[in-house]
């Protein structure tokens, strides 16, 4: 199907569905929302925006091209979400099985919380937080002088350098 409006500021999924979008979503002003639940899924999304929020939880998957200023992702339960694009501060939050695969995000500031078995994969230009708990996984690329901040890692949860 083909939809079209004069003004889109969110897309909210659940159950079995599926979308692919082709075109890009110019924000402008505004923040734009993603919300997936179940077995929902979203392919070639591309936002341009001040802001984007994502909330991902259940067994759902995201392809989501960001240009934002700030980015904020909850992903839970065995949900996958795949980010790329450039972002000043990037926050996510990762529960349960569920993965973030953001190494080709040029982010300048990350701000990481991983929590149960998730996995967290990052590019950061600048600054790094990270809050790992009980066998979380966060591992990210940058360069040498990047500032780690607020290091708090417990259970049997790592956090690596790769190249």
């Amino acid at each position: 199907a083909i939809v079209e409006m004069p003004e889109v500021y969110g897309i909210y999924l659940s159950g079995a569905t599926k979308l692919a979008s082709e075109d890009l979503f110019l924000m402008n002003m505004h923040p734009f929302e993603v919300e997936l639940s179940g077995a929902a899924k979203i392919t070639s999304l591309s936002v341009d925006g001040p802001s984007v929020d994502i909330e991902i939880s259940g067994a759902a998957k995201a392809d989501i091209n960001v240009n934002a200023g700030e980015v904020e992702a909850d992903v839970s339960g065995a949900s996958k979400l795949t980010l790329t694009g450039t972002v000043t501060d990037l926050t996510i939050d990762a529960s349960g099985a569920a993965s973030v695969h953001a190494k080709n995000v040029n982010a300048t500031n990350v701000d990481v919380d991983g929590s149960g078995a998730s996995k967290i994969f990052i590019f950061v230009e600048r600054e790094l937080k990270v809050d790992l708990s009980g066998a979380s996984k966060c591992e990210y690329i940058g360069p040498d002088e990047i500032i780690l901040r607020s290091i708090d890692i417990t259970g049997a949860s790592a956090l690596k350098k790769v190249q």
